[in-house]
């Protein structure tokens, strides 16, 4: 199972990579041209983003497709976003930050949906 997907943001005018592989380091250290080095941790999904420019990752190991990993990395996609475009998590962007994370949510899920449905499989 493998998948790499670029997507826009159209709100924020963020861009996005969704990447799906079994060897999460290897894919991530193809991406360190626009994300910087990677940790060698044995990570099974991560958020990467940036310096400043709106571009965000999120990877993932096949066996990390759960719900709670995929909203956890989402969450920290959202709290990324924000603060790259000057809105804190804090109670007065609350809103924004649920209104993003709905949009991201149904986004990711739609790319991700192939290969939840493989996953089913197994």
């Amino acid at each position: 199972m493998k998948l790499k997907r670029y997507i826009e943001i159209p709100i924020y005018g963020a861009r996005l990579w969704i990447v799906v592989a079994k060897d999460l380091h290897k894919a991530r250290r193809k991406f360190e041209y626009l994300f910087g080095p990677i940790t060698p941790t044995n990570y099974n999904a991560l958020c990467s983003r940036d310096d400043g420019y709106g571009k965000f990752g999120l990877f993932f190991k096949p066996e990390a497709l759960t719900r709670q990993t995929i909203a956890h990395e989402i969450f920290h996609l959202t709290h990324r976003i924000l603060e790259w475009v000057g809105a804190p998590f804090e109670p007065s962007h609350h809103e924004y930050a649920a209104l993003l994370n709905g949009y991201l949510t149904e986004t990711v899920y739609k790319v991700l949906e192939p290969c939840l449905r493989q996953r089913a499989k197994i």
